[in-house]
């Protein structure tokens, strides 16, 4: 294994903390793939899984609400993740339409562009519509005189642009996400104001994000709006990133010849997770937010929580006997 790297590579690695062993496992995987778990039978209905009644919903709701105050509780949600994934289509887009010489139903047809199509007819409705076209009339000033796909073309540089909006290198939490009662929400505010529930007496809810470290200023541009809750931070280790190989399984380089890791997906937190100093972690990623339901939400929330709870007191008075 060594010798597919120089000593720059191998200090490299060492500065990430990634040991050869590492490496020569995550090298094996990407060559044989990883072991297929082996499925009994699916899950049913008192065979992995647990109905409640309406009674037992109600029961363990009362559990959690007269013993949260009990227990340290905390929401944990993975958050570095970036939008570019999301904008890919919009990426291609930017770089391969020629807007002098085709029409965009014709970049559609040759592209079989059907997420471009979405994409536009929806346009107006993102509530980042208008900050986009308050930019993008700013920077290109004739952008009235625009036929309609010119200035369909020009909102999206725009809104890929490193130098204005950049959303496809952002994370996905900080996006503005939808507009409820007059206001535009991230997703980050979402978990937020889900997370209030937690509250118990004079003590504030609290919540955990791990995002990269590079964006933590702009979390903190929104989480300072919210004092009533405990917000903190972690970042996802070096250690538990990924190398980038080629097609042929040797490192993928950098034009300056040093070796590209990835971050690993959301197992690699599990270390972010343990550091967390709390009795009971509610964990839920920053993708799964939601507008509506949020009664419904919260309600299977306390659920899980007091069946945790029961389970364990269950546990201690059998340790005790």
């Amino acid at each position: 294994m060594e010798e597919k790297f120089s000593e720059l590579d191998l200090k490299q690695i060492k500065d990430k903390g990634i040991s050869i062993d590492k490496l020569k496992q995550q090298f094996h995987f990407f060559e044989k793939g990883i072991p297929k778990v082996n499925l009994v039978r699916s899950a049913t209905k008192d065979d992995g899984i647990w109905v409640l009644s309406e009674e037992d919903k109600q029961h363990f709701i009362a559990v959690f609400n007269d013993r949260k105050h009990l227990f340290e509780i905390q929401k944990f949600v993975p958050a570095s993740g970036a939008a570019s994934r999301m904008f890919q289509f919009l990426s291609e887009f930017v770089n391969e339409y020629d807007y002098r010489n085709e029409t965009i139903n014709a970049y559609i047809n040759r592209k079989k562009g059907s997420e471009l199509s979405v994409f536009l007819i929806g346009l107006k409705n993102f509530p980042f519509y208008l900050d986009l076209k308050e930019k993008t009339t700013s920077i290109y000033p004739e952008y009235f005189t625009y036929d309609r796909d010119t200035k369909d073309y020009f909102l999206i540089k725009t809104l890929l642009s490193e130098k204005h909006f950049d959303y496809a290198n952002k994370p996905k939490g900080i996006l503005p996400f939808h507009k409820k009662n007059g206001k535009t929400y991230s997703p980050v505010e979402e978990h937020l104001e889900e997370a209030l529930f937690y509250k118990s007496g004079n003590s504030k809810p609290k919540i955990h994000f791990t995002i990269s470290e590079s964006h933590l200023e702009n979390f903190k541009k929104i989480v300072d709006n919210y004092e009533s809750i405990e917000v903190s931070f972690s970042y996802q280790k070096d250690h538990t990133d990924t190398i980038a190989v080629n097609k042929d399984n040797t490192p993928f380089r950098k034009e300056d010849g040093s070796l590209i890791f990835r971050p690993g997906g959301h197992g690699a937190l599990i270390e972010n997770l343990d550091q967390l100093e709390a009795d009971i972690v509610f964990i839920k990623n920053i993708d799964n937010v939601s507008q509506n339901h949020v009664n419904e939400i919260i309600s299977y929330k306390k659920i899980l929580g007091g069946i945790l709870i029961t389970v364990q007191e269950q546990i201690f008075n059998y340790l005790k006997i």
